[in-house]
């Protein structure tokens, strides 16, 4: 980078007002909008209070960085480094908030005047100057004296403009001019990736999956909690299973630069887009989608599509899993013990990444072994039923759902759920002690069919073991 590529301007804050309301698109306004910048907020009433103090007292406040031309990914006049100090200084113009209670007052000079506004000399002819103190805590832009307002608004800030650097130039420029700056290892990874690795995080961060089931508190926010998660994901999933806390997600950017392909980002993208429409939407669930578990969520997904292609699961059983998983699975000893005191640890997270897998293998095997059983007990149940059954006629058509019930081994299984419920035929049909073994099976990952009415939800039933209807049963 040429030293000639910057030069310094002096912009008074009511210019910078001027450019910051200005359209898209307008000569010199200002951009606030890069990838890699932390969200605006960051700071507190304090050190707002304190910039405002600076600039009307004449204390020093570092110089803006702006990309005067651009670059390939960054538009003219985007703001790289300074975003919270103008955000902050527009804020107060606008009377978004007020001074904090602990600021200085400004204290300034200013020339004696009489009555009639005529300024007043000493004896040996020079102006007589006074020295005034003006309290400012707790005030609001507007409740300012005028001279005070316009004190602040004429108060002048540095520029450095950056003409005809490359976005790489501008990443080594913003890395270190953030280095001594309260900045996460995510954000520093941000910074570190430069603008367009960066914008492929924030887009995946904007997606379905993330707008319709992340709630975050102001200070998730701050910390980039959604970019934090992403970068959890991208490490899991592409086998770099190590510490994922936010020190390791910024050694994980420098030493694995390659892993940010578009194609590996996009299809992180794909797969969180996908389990907003698997997963059950409703705030039990949700509020377990946190930094904790999605990475995992990503990385058993992965397992889930080796699976599908082998033919060892179709798309149903997995959604059946994950009701269960959120049910139960997550709940399980065997994967609290890794979900608690250090999560972000390798170890706990390697075991949270086992136990899901083991869980997933397990139910869908248990999903498979069931219906081999249950098929093998109804073909015996029909040649029993055609030998003792020959009329056709004394069995009872289902006119609703189309299935035979009567006399068949089917029957005599929904017996054995009448008998042990106590209840009729006709009492089944609205029972219910029925609607609540229906919401039990539902809770446990069964019934993907959409049953008309309880005579259908009994023929289902009845296609599983005794065993499993007991326990079904007892469940309720």
């Amino acid at each position: 980078m040429d030293r000639d590529c910057i030069k310094a301007a002096h912009w008074s804050i009511e210019r910078i007002m001027e450019d910051y309301k200005k359209k898209p698109g307008d000569f010199e306004k200002l951009f606030f909008d890069m990838n890699s910048q932390r969200e605006e907020g960051q700071w507190n009433s304090v050190w707002k209070s304190d910039l405002i103090h600076s600039l009307m007292q004449g204390y020093h406040v570092p110089p803006i960085h702006i990309a005067k031309t651009g670059t390939k990914n960054i538009k003219p006049m985007s703001v790289f480094e300074g975003k919270q100090r103008i955000t902050s200084i527009r804020e107060y113009v606008l009377g978004l908030f007020r001074l904090h209670k602990d600021t200085m007052p400004v204290t300034f000079k200013s020339e004696k005047v009489d009555e009639k506004g005529q300024y007043i000399y000493d004896e040996r002819g020079r102006r007589i100057v006074i020295e005034e103190e003006c309290p400012i805590a707790g005030k609001y832009f507007r409740e300012l004296p005028e001279k005070l307002r316009k004190l602040l608004l004429h108060s002048e800030v540095t520029l450095n403009m950056y003409f005809d650097l490359t976005d790489e130039e501008i990443a080594v420029q913003m890395e270190r001019l953030n280095r001594q700056k309260k900045f996460n290892g995510t954000q520093t990874a941000k910074v570190k990736i430069g603008e367009l690795k960066a914008s492929y995080i924030n887009d995946i961060t904007k997606n379905e999956f993330f707008d319709n089931r992340i709630l975050l508190s102001s200070a998730k926010k701050k910390s980039d909690e959604l970019s934090k998660i992403v970068f959890q994901s991208l490490m899991v999933y592409t086998g770099n299973i190590t510490n994922l806390s936010n020190g390791n997600i910024e050694k994980f950017v420098k030493n694995h630069s390659e892993q940010f392909d578009k194609s590996i980002l996009d299809k992180i993208n794909d797969i969180l887009i996908d389990l907003d429409k698997l997963l059950p939407n409703n705030e039990d669930v949700n509020k377990l989608l946190t930094s904790i578990n999605i990475p995992i969520l990503v990385f058993n997904y992965d397992k889930y599509e080796q699976m599908l292609e082998n033919e060892e699961i179709t798309r149903e059983e997995y959604v059946q899993f994950l009701r269960y998983w959120f049910k139960e699975g997550i709940f399980s000893s065997e994967y609290v013990q890794y979900a608690e005191s250090t999560p972000a640890n390798k170890t706990f997270v390697e075991g949270r990444i086992n136990v899901m897998e083991d869980e997933l293998i397990g139910f869908v095997a248990d999903i498979r072994n069931s219906r081999t059983v249950d098929i093998s007990d109804n073909n015996t149940a029909k040649n029993e039923s055609s030998d003792n059954n020959a009329d056709a006629g004394s069995q009872i058509i289902d006119g609703t759902s189309g299935n035979r019930t009567g006399n068949t081994a089917a029957e005599e299984k929904n017996t054995f759920i009448k008998d042990y419920l106590e209840l009729s035929v006709d009492d089944m049909t609205e029972g219910i002690p029925l609607k609540v073994l229906r919401s039990v099976m539902e809770a446990g990952g069964y019934m993907m069919g959409n049953y008309k009415n309880n005579k259908e939800l009994i023929s289902y039933m009845s296609t599983f073991s005794d065993s499993q209807q007991k326990g079904f049963i007892e469940q309720s």
